[in-house]
């Protein structure tokens, strides 16, 4: 499985490609690594290659290896956020989780929180 990010994409599409595959997993990107300068929906990322940037997410990958991935290949700095219910919570203390196994617990807990 791979993200596929071409600099004509909008950020609400990679999102929403990458949402399909992990459902209870959300992506955010931002520029710099500030957490205050997260990019809208509307933006695209203006990467240098002109051609398509495929980013692995097989279910086996950990967190770290995505982010650092994106941040190489695109310049920006991603982060991920697992569904808890009604809210998203940020994943930095489990990067080293595999993504289906982040996947699996918001799954979990959205299971959980609805019964």
């Amino acid at each position: 499985m791979e993200l596929t990010i071409h600099s004509d994409f909008l950020v609400r599409t990679i999102k929403e490609n990458f949402n399909k595959t992990y459902p209870f997993l959300k992506m955010e990107f931002y520029r710099d690594g500030d957490k205050h300068k997260m990019l809208r929906d509307a933006e695209r990322l203006y990467i240098k290659s002109n051609e398509a940037l495929m980013i692995s997410i097989e279910a086996a990958r950990t967190l770290k290896e995505l982010k650092n991935d994106i941040e190489k290949m695109t310049g920006y700095t991603a982060q991920i956020f697992r569904r808890s219910g009604n809210v998203w919570i940020e994943t930095s203390l489990t990067d080293d989780w595999s993504l289906e196994r982040q996947n699996k617990e918001g799954e979990l807990f959205n299971t959980l929180l609805t019964r």
